[in-house]
């Protein structure tokens, strides 16, 4: 019993490791966004699109692939897909226009999405009842991990060797995380079940007639785009604005990143307090964060005044993720694996949309619409959470 456990820990800590590449290969290269616009003689809109088209492909993959992984397995698709990813991220490096950097980015992020998947999955394979919500807990600290501490890591990777040294660290990363893989997880699906078209659309059907989960869904998006937002614009303000380094702001991203930890650690310790509760908690306090975000805004224009409030704001909507992300499979126990990629996929493709539309009506100048963007996203989390609390009210 005790060689199995320790097995079972084993397999668990490989889909650890993996995890966090899907924010690594966002994070990791965020301080070299003015670099990559610079190198390829483009916008800083171009630049800004190779992250939002990762994560087009990154959603629309995740929407179609938990059923795939569910008929061929969890080891054969993950170490496929790593493979796969390895061999984009050197496509990535040689390109030599951004628009090659685009078309790579988009089928690195469709790769990811079946990485991320079988490695969410082998949760669900390994644990069940309450020992998989305590597990799970992990999962979303592990997805954390990539915003705390890649931006630190690529500030200095692109002050000392140039934008292409990120990308080489995507690739030494994924490749450790294939050889983990091949060595120490083995296929952990117990039942595969067959690709079958029409039982994948009546799940979908189901999922979207579920008023709760549609709900989260939005809700999800819009916080996953918060954590965005500040990546894609941050750069601009704090190096060309502000007149930063590329590490100083790799600090600064660092500082965004383990808000966002310390959101997910403060949910676990709160794991006795009801969920809707410790929501409209953290609703209340991100509002006055940006009421006091936007008044500071008429006096100063400095990286204090722009980043402690983020921060603020990020535990806030760290709080609300973490509870959300881990609910949502639950309303379907019976495909709670399909359910959780659907959800992963539905807001990741939600979130470019929405990263793509913020990032080309932001203005790189001041604080002031980063502050409106941000609004926007708080009030539609809110709009959603208050229609959850009638529906539960209801039931």
């Amino acid at each position: 019993m005790f060689i199995m456990k320790n097995t079972t820990n084993l397999m668990m800590m490989v889909a650890l490791f993996i995890i966090p590449l899907t924010g690594l290969s966002i994070d990791v290269y965020v301080p070299s966004l003015p670099s990559i616009a610079s190198f390829y003689h483009s916008s800083a809109n171009n630049a800004q699109n190779t992250i939002s088209i990762y994560i087009l492909g990154l959603g629309l993959s995740q929407i179609i692939c938990g059923n795939i992984i569910d008929a061929y397995g969890r080891r054969k698709t993950l170490l496929a897909s790593l493979i796969i990813y390895i061999c984009l991220v050197l496509l990535i490096i040689t390109s030599k226009s951004i628009n090659y950097v685009l078309a790579f980015r988009f089928f690195q992020g469709i790769s990811m999405g079946f990485i991320a998947v079988s490695a969410r999955s082998v949760f669900v394979d390994l644990f069940s009842g309450q020992e998989y919500y305590r597990k799970a807990s992990y999962m979303t600290i592990a997805y954390s991990i990539g915003p705390i501490v890649a931006p630190a890591i690529g500030g200095f990777l692109e002050h000392l060797f140039g934008w292409e040294s990120c990308f080489y660290f995507m690739f030494i990363y994924a490749l450790l995380g294939t050889i983990l893989v091949y060595l120490y997880l083995p296929e952990t699906i117990k039942h595969k079940t067959p690709f079958n078209l029409v039982t994948i659309c009546s799940r979908y059907k189901n999922m979207l007639q579920h008023k709760e989960y549609v709900l989260n869904l939005i809700s999800l998006s819009m916080l996953n785009s918060s954590l965005m937002v500040f990546a894609l614009v941050g750069p601009f303000i704090i190096q060309n604005k502000l007149h930063y380094s590329p590490i100083f702001f790799g600090q600064m991203a660092l500082l965004c990143g383990l808000s966002w930890f310390i959101g997910n650690f403060t949910n676990r310790l709160l794991i006795e307090v009801g969920r809707n509760h410790k929501i409209t908690i953290a609703l209340i306090v991100a509002v006055i964060d940006l009421l006091s975000m936007y008044g500071l805004s008429f006096f100063w224009f400095n990286v204090y005044v722009i980043v402690i409030p983020i921060c603020i704001l990020l535990v806030c909507t760290s709080v609300i993720f973490s509870n959300l992300f881990v609910h949502s499979p639950t309303l379907f126990p019976i495909f709670a694996a399909s359910a959780s990629a659907f959800m992963a996929g539905f807001f990741g493709l939600l979130s470019s949309g929405i990263c793509w539309v913020l990032t080309t009506l932001i203005s790189v100048n001041t604080q002031v619409p980063l502050i409106f963007g941000y609004a926007s996203l708080i009030l539609i989390i809110a709009i959603c959470h208050y229609a959850v609390l009638k529906i539960s009210r209801r039931v």
